[in-house]
């Protein structure tokens, strides 16, 4: 679906009921759905040099179902096998087998960088589900109604993110025994976002699971792709025992 009314003065761009389901032996397991995704844009920057400025990505009712079975075999394993021979430089033309050399492609990089330029200032997810069972390591983990909401102005160098998020229903069980049943999580957080050094710093933040709440104060950066570098410090400012033992798995109240 395309529309220039719906978001006025900009357009969106949609896909509405999709739907992916996973190959064998998941053939009939829906991977991943969605009510609706959906992206607006300032339809000025489609005809402009200076990028593409995209307001809004939406993901509404998205719902991911990630399974691994008990052979190891994960269903969202899904992309197919490249079958394509690559092209050799030469090639049997008699029974002679004459060999004759053929103009290979030049492949260097060019140096010019990309006209393509994203400017995404916000981006949410509305009443998603996500679960994930791992047979293997008998595991697993379920989220449901999340919802999150970041903005900031991704294009700039430094930028002051706003990330809300809240989950209405957390799950996890491991071995059986359910860890953590049917939790609730809030997330405020105000992270200071240095996108040129890959280094966020957390402002004002709050987080609340169950009744618990905390604080979380520090810094995390990424200086290379295979390093993370962080200085967190986690307080909470009030907290009762009551709330800590809300969080203790059912098989183990009994024996307090």
């Amino acid at each position: 679906d395309i529309s220039l009314i719906r978001h006025f003065p900009k357009a969106s761009i949609a896909i509405d009921d999709l739907n992916i389901n996973g190959s064998a032996p998941f053939e009939e397991v829906t991977l991943v759905s969605a009510k609706r995704i959906e992206v607006v844009v300032n339809l000025m920057s489609l005809f402009s040099d200076d990028g593409y400025e995209v307001e809004h990505i939406i993901l509404n009712r998205p719902n991911v179902n990630a399974i691994i079975n008990s052979n190891n075999i994960a269903n969202w394993d899904i992309m197919k096998a490249d079958e394509s021979v690559a092209s050799e430089n030469t090639e049997e033309v008699d029974d002679n087998t004459e060999v004759i050399e053929t103009e290979v492609a030049d492949t260097t990089e060019s140096n010019e960088s990309s006209p393509f330029k994203l400017h995404l200032r916000k981006f949410s997810i509305e009443e998603a589900n996500i679960w994930y069972n791992d047979s293997v390591s008998n595991m697993a983990f379920g989220i449901e109604d999340f919802n999150l909401s970041l903005s900031g102005n991704m294009n700039d160098m430094r930028t002051d993110l706003v990330i809300e998020t809240n989950i209405d229903k957390l799950n996890a069980i491991i071995d059986g025994v359910s860890y953590i049943k049917n939790a609730t999580f809030n997330a405020d957080l105000n992270v200071d976002a240095d996108l040129e050094n890959s280094k966020f710093t957390l402002k004002e933040n709050s987080i609340a699971l169950n009744a618990i709440k905390l604080n979380i104060d520090g810094w995390v950066a990424m200086p290379t792709d295979d390093a993370i570098e962080m200085d967190l410090s986690l307080n909470s400012s009030t907290i009762k025992f009551k709330d800590i033992l809300s969080m203790i798995p059912a098989i183990y109240q009994n024996s307090f």
